[in-house]
């Protein structure tokens, strides 16, 4: 081969090996870059995801008008979300849902020859599980204590020391925060219940650590001092979640929510009536709570409406002397065959409601947005706080208890004013 030969040669290897180096180096930098993108963008999806799962989407009202949004973050709420429990419920709190609450009310425990207990072990121990998990997000627990006229008689002052004594024993020994009184018959104890708050309080700021005092009491006025109550007392649960019923003792044919926020037949109070009576007898709204129940109540053979215009207000037939009917939880409405998407809205109550003119079912219930009515009123009214029954009613995503937690009310903080209609009651 000659020099030339040889030359032109050696230049064609050269180039070939320049050529296959820059294939190689480009495909190396298109590899590069491509790692570089896939990263980026499987970061990014995974830091959106991360936000969407842990903000919660807020929640506007169909009505724009009446628009309230949620703010979606779970921040220690500067009101009271309280959530109400028994012992020997099969289903327990969740971790999650206690995290979203202020407090929890739980029961039952019994009382006899003078001793407070928990009715068995596994009540007990169900009490420390709920314990661990309120002490890791800062819950108080209140225990329930419900008191009939047979354990304190009016007469006998003895009788409630005792008690009292005992309770606070109770109370110390299984560090618990606080108590919610209950009375079975308040009407027939109503100066026992003030002198029972009273030494309470007064027994209680003897010793080293102060409990939370809570007084459970009916939708009416039942004649109970208030302002002398409301000396000795922390915060009063109202009942609002028993206006209607299958069950009512008094009523049971009527149609209607289990806490219209406003209307109802001729002689039911309502939210709105109840929370006016305590707010301007008490002068203390920042110190009421209403209750509610994240479920609903279905009656069967339901007649037509009494006002055509408003399907609502209805009445149920008796079958031999009683009503058909039950309340059903929120978790298990769908379930049980109710469309809740075809659910029709009352103006009047602020609630959804379900008519199956066919079957003659009706389904009264709290969803969503009636949660969120009543949020709005409670901001608006400047009420203290909600008490639920019962958070395991809600489903597994927590829909409801999400909208309490997460809403303006919590990030809003106490208001003394009195914001409602007291004329009927300035004397």
């Amino acid at each position: 081969m000659s020099n030339s030969d040889q030359k032109e040669s050696l230049v064609v290897y050269r180039l070939k090996k320049t050529s296959k180096t820059q294939f190689y180096a480009q495909l190396f930098g298109i590899f590069c870059f491509g790692f570089i993108l896939s990263t980026i963008l499987v970061t990014s999806i995974f830091v959106a995801f991360h936000f969407l799962w842990s903000a919660k989407p807020a929640i506007l009202l169909e009505n724009s008008k009446n628009a309230f949004i949620l703010s979606g973050n779970y921040t220690p709420c500067n009101r009271r979300i309280i959530g109400w429990t028994r012992l020997y419920d099969k289903k327990e709190l969740t971790n999650e849902q206690v995290s979203k609450m202020t407090h929890i009310i739980f029961g039952p425990i019994t009382w006899q020859f003078g001793i407070i207990r928990f009715r068995n072990k596994m009540e007990k121990e169900a009490y420390e599980r709920l314990q661990e998990k309120a002490k890791s997000h800062d819950v108080k627990l209140l225990l329930s204590m419900e008191i009939d006229n047979e354990v304190n008689d009016p007469a006998t002052n003895l009788a409630t020391i005792k008690m009292i004594w005992y309770l606070n024993s109770f109370l110390t020994t299984h560090k618990i925060d606080g108590i919610e009184l209950n009375w079975k018959f308040p009407i027939k104890n109503l100066a026992q219940i003030v002198y029972f708050c009273e030494k309470m309080r007064q027994y209680n700021k003897n010793m080293a650590r102060e409990f939370t005092l809570a007084l459970s009491l009916p939708a009416s006025d039942i004649g109970l001092n208030l302002e002398s109550i409301m000396e000795h007392v922390d915060f009063l649960n109202i009942e609002t979640a028993e206006y209607y019923s299958p069950l009512h003792m008094e009523h049971p044919q009527l149609i209607g929510p289990p806490s219209p926020l406003y209307s109802g037949h001729a002689g039911v109070e309502n939210v709105d009536s109840t929370m006016t009576y305590y707010g301007c007898v008490t002068k203390h709204p920042e110190k009421l709570n209403m209750k509610l129940m994240f479920g609903g109540r279905f009656w069967k053979n339901v007649r037509k409406p009494i006002r055509s215009s408003e399907p609502l207000w209805m009445l149920a037939e008796r079958y031999h002397g009683s009503v058909d009917g039950d309340w059903m939880a929120w978790k298990d409405l769908e379930e049980s065959g109710w469309d809740l998407k075809s659910a029709s809205w009352n103006n009047e109550s602020r609630t959804p409601y379900i008519y199956d003119q066919l079957e003659q079912n009706y389904l009264a219930f709290e969803n969503e947005r009636s949660l969120l009515e009543k949020i709005r009123y409670a901001i608006d009214k400047n009420i203290g706080g909600f008490v639920i029954w019962k958070p395991i009613f809600d489903d597994d995503e927590n829909t409801l208890l999400d909208v309490m937690s997460s809403s303006k009310f919590c990030s809003t903080r106490d208001n003394k004013t009195v914001n409602l209609d007291c004329d009927v009651y300035k004397q």
